[in-house]
């Protein structure tokens, strides 16, 4: 196989279309990143068929339009819109799909080998994250003006990547994994533009010694009972992560009976579990969907699947431990159906349901 260098001028019509990549292994290896001159960015070396007779095999399968969109993942479309464009983000299948609303295209963003499981979109609009769900599973950071892939980091979990996020100042990159065979989850942080492919920092995710109270009838049998069990534990895993929205070393992660705030401030990453029952909160609440902070405070705001929107604060609100928070409000926001996402505009906490 030959390889050459293609620019990213060049990255467009046929000169694209004929690239191969195998099987996903070593289509971004040799970039080199340099966020000061994003606009000097050179695409990777990659594999062009010396057979002839491939390359109109190549040709005949361009894709040139994507049906259709990942209704499961959460928070999976994204506003690129600014002054200067108005295009929106989303997923479909292993694609991601820049779609150029005034000039009716899609730009395809190609490369994963596996379904993309979740997205995220910096706050200047700038880099687009996806990451996928499979063996040999990847994280890619786009340029979402250019089209191209910016940064690869392959296999950043053993087991399956299920959320992911970039930080305020667009220098860092959580994500969250599946649980794995011994029911273990992980959180890493990766400071994606540095030369260093190895998480910042990287750490178990704790179950908590703390749940809402689940009602179940007595179980009629041993299976039943096991049943049960497992539904219970599934519930003490997590599936979601976001950053603070100007603190880059705040984080948080929750799944539907548990929530958890991260702190890396101190050179490692610490975490605090606050408790969760049903005495906590002074009544019964939904399973949790997802958490985001409220901007210029120390609140967090975390959806339910019964309506409800949970605030968080802190502890000691004259302490500086910011990631240690307890619940102290609950208000039923939507009646008759869930909040399954929750975001912040400006002084504005904003629900979908």
């Amino acid at each position: 196989m030959n390889s050459q260098d293609i620019s990213s001028e060049n990255r467009t019509g046929e000169e694209a279309r004929i690239l191969t990549y195998d099987d996903g292994s070593e289509m971004y290896n040799s970039l080199e990143f340099n966020r000061n001159s994003a606009e000097e960015h050179t695409l990777p070396k990659v594999h062009l068929h010396d057979n002839p007779e491939a390359l109109d095999i190549q040709n005949s399968l361009v894709l040139d339009w994507v049906f259709g969109i990942n209704k499961d993942i959460v928070g999976g479309v994204h506003n690129l819109s600014d002054e200067n464009r108005k295009d929106i983000f989303y997923v479909s299948g292993h694609i991601g799909v820049i779609y150029k609303v005034e000039l009716r295209q899609q730009i395809l963003l190609q490369g994963h080998i596996h379904p993309i499981s979740c997205t995220s979109v910096s706050a200047d609009k700038r880099w687009i994250v996806t990451a996928d769900a499979g063996l040999k599973n990847m994280l890619v950071v786009w340029d979402s003006v250019k089209g191209i892939p910016i940064k690869t980091i392959f296999e950043p979990h053993a087991a399956d990547i299920q959320s992911v996020d970039i930080s305020p100042d667009s220098m860092y990159i959580a994500t969250l994994s599946l649980p794995d065979e011994n029911d273990q989850q992980e959180l890493s942080i990766w400071a994606w533009t540095s030369e260093d492919s190895s998480p910042l920092y990287s750490s178990f995710v704790p179950l908590s010694q703390y749940s809402t109270n689940l009602t179940h009838d007595s179980p009629r049998n041993m299976t039943e009972a096991a049943n049960i069990h497992d539904m219970s534990k599934k519930t003490l895993f997590q599936s979601w992560v976001k950053f603070h929205d100007t603190n880059p070393k705040i984080l948080v992660t929750n799944g539907p009976r548990v929530i958890t705030f991260w702190s890396w401030q101190e050179g490692e990453l610490v975490f605090y579990n606050p408790s969760v029952t049903s005495k906590d909160f002074r009544q019964a609440v939904g399973e949790f969907s997802v958490t985001c902070f409220v901007p210029n405070t120390s609140l967090a705001a975390t959806g339910t699947k019964e309506g409800e929107v949970i605030l968080w604060q802190k502890l000691n609100e004259q302490s500086d431990i910011e990631h240690e928070k307890r619940s102290f409000k609950v208000v039923k926001i939507h009646p008759n159906s869930s909040v399954n996402f929750v975001t912040c505009t400006k002084d504005y906490i904003v629900t979908g349901g």
